[in-house]
């Protein structure tokens, strides 16, 4: 993208499409970034972000939460993401590492032990153009814990995300936990070949709603970096 794009205060465009797997309206949060949304190219090759743990509340249901950063969710089937889970089973809270490239099922990351107030920060980037290789990391700055790994995956390229979801549970939605507001900053993208923070992108924000159409968390308009947000938990 050769011209600059100066972030626009208070995007809030509703996505546009998104792939069968992942119904923004019903299960996401957050911010979607592409080279252009009218016309997707397949220049996304790098996303990274950090975040702090958030402490969620005990509650009567199981509650589940994900907070990760991901390429290539917003056009099509592929999507190769990584970020921690925050749920809440049986009134027992567990906090876990994970990453996931559909279609297969999310691997926990079991060397790393998560705590909330941990801060967190999270990067994919092809690594091998010609291979298709990607690496993931994931840093746990509070404790020193890390996991970073290559792995050969085919994806779109279209699109980065910044998300918080509440996850399939046994191939059913799960009920979002309460999560109180979690600040996403220094959110990049790599995008035909160059680092920004995402608000210089196009972008859309994502909100999550039940069936019934209530809000159930809101999302902040990025500041003027460009590169940071809040969600807040809502009902």
């Amino acid at each position: 993208m050769n011209e600059k794009i100066v972030p626009k205060i208070g995007t809030n465009e509703p996505p546009l499409r998104w792939n069968n797997a992942f119904n923004p309206f019903l299960r996401a949060l957050g911010y979607a970034v592409a080279y252009n949304f009218s016309d997707p190219k397949p220049l996304v090759t790098g996303v990274s972000g950090s975040c702090v743990v958030p402490q969620i509340h005990i509650s009567q249901n199981d509650t589940f939460s994900a907070v990760w950063v991901g390429i290539g969710g917003f056009f099509g089937h592929t999507l190769i993401q990584t970020g921690t889970e925050q749920d809440c089973v049986g009134g027992v809270i567990q906090y876990s590492a994970w990453y996931e490239l559909l279609p297969s099922d999310s691997v926990t990351i079991t060397t790393m032990e998560i705590s909330p107030g941990d801060e967190m920060t999270a990067s994919i980037s092809l690594e091998n153009p010609a291979e298709s290789i990607w690496s993931i990391r994931i840093d746990d700055l509070s404790t020193g814990q890390s996991f970073s790994q290559n792995f050969f995956y085919s994806s779109s390229k279209l699109s980065a995300e910044w998300i918080i979801e509440r996850p399939d549970v046994n191939d059913t939605l799960g009920e979002i936990a309460d999560f109180g507001s979690v600040t996403l900053s220094d959110c990049k993208v790599t995008m035909d070949n160059q680092v920004r923070a995402f608000g210089y992108s196009p972008s859309v924000r994502i909100f999550m709603y039940e069936n019934s159409g209530t809000r159930l968390a809101d999302v902040s308009d990025y500041g003027n970096d460009g590169s940071a947000f809040r969600v807040q938990y809502l009902t």
